[in-house]
């Protein structure tokens, strides 16, 4: 649990696939939770029912409650994800108009949505080989925060292939998504491999984001393999940044755990002992 008393220097965002799991996250002392579809933890989480969120409202959870939107997984033949058809992106706004309609969700705690679209690079970005490159869809994005408001968004880890590029495209993949609005970049700053693979990228973002003034309030959001055996590298590598302006995430599953339903509690109490430790008066 974290120590009363104390503010912990880089927070802790849950990813959970049921209403009970997120009240048991809560109660584990997380910061904010990520409400994705049941069983969906395979597929990099879907939009959930709306009755999940409003079991998550009658649970009193009382901590931010960030709604993944997202209408399907990655195609099966393998093609981009996150390239989303005019129907899809209607879906999503029907969906964002869904939860807004229940009546439940709070800006002021925090609630909000996630979500993100990629479209590919055009003639002008500078890469080596423009068409095999991907950038932040611009006009889908700004039209989904829009229909979010007046609720934050964050941009998932669609961001993750824009951060395989070098610093430069990485930075303007930043920059896109402050200018759509975004409140924050749920990121493992890379593709290949768990977040410790790309802790040097990470520790970029999150001083450009702290650093420049056009980015706004954006959070850093450090997501991707986190785990209790590895969350110590986050504190070492990110921890001297602003408060508040770095996080982490996790659903802490693991193969103690065969549901991906609920989150292993000794893993998950791992991470918050480790970020208990670190939390600063």
């Amino acid at each position: 649990m974290m120590l009363p008393g104390k503010e912990c220097k880089l927070p802790l965002e849950a990813a959970v696939f049921t209403a009970h799991a997120a009240l048991r996250a809560q109660d584990f002392g997380v910061h904010r939770v990520e409400l994705n579809a049941p069983g969906s933890y395979p597929h990099g989480g879907l939009t959930p029912p709306v009755s999940q969120y409003l079991a998550c409202k009658d649970a009193r959870i009382e901590v931010p409650v960030r709604i993944m939107i997202r209408p399907r997984a990655a195609p099966a033949d393998g093609g981009m994800d996150f390239f989303y058809a005019p129907h899809e992106v209607e879906q999503m706004e029907r969906s964002i108009a869904a939860f807004k309609a229940a009546g439940r969700m709070d800006p002021y705690r925090g609630d909000g949505f996630v979500f993100g679209a990629l479209r590919h690079a055009g003639p002008d970005d500078t890469a080596l080989d423009p068409a095999a490159r991907v950038a932040v869809d611009i006009d889908v994005c700004t039209r989904l925060v829009q229909a979010a408001r007046p609720y934050g968004c964050c941009f998932h880890r669609a961001f993750d292939p824009i951060a395989d590029y070098d610093d430069e495209l990485t930075l303007k993949g930043i920059k896109d998504v402050a200018a759509c609005g975004f409140k924050c970049i749920l990121t493992a700053g890379g593709t290949s491999g768990p977040y410790t693979s790309h802790l040097q990228k990470l520790d970029y973002m999150a001083t450009k984001i702290t650093q420049r003034s056009e980015l706004g309030d954006i959070q850093l959001v450090v997501g991707g393999g986190l785990r209790g055996s590895n969350v110590a590298d986050a504190v070492q590598k990110l921890g001297m940044h602003i408060n508040g302006r770095v996080w982490t995430h996790s659903a802490a599953v693991t193969e103690r755990r065969v549901s991906d339903d609920h989150f292993d509690e000794i893993e998950l109490m791992d991470i918050v002992s480790t970020l208990s430790q670190a939390a600063v008066h």
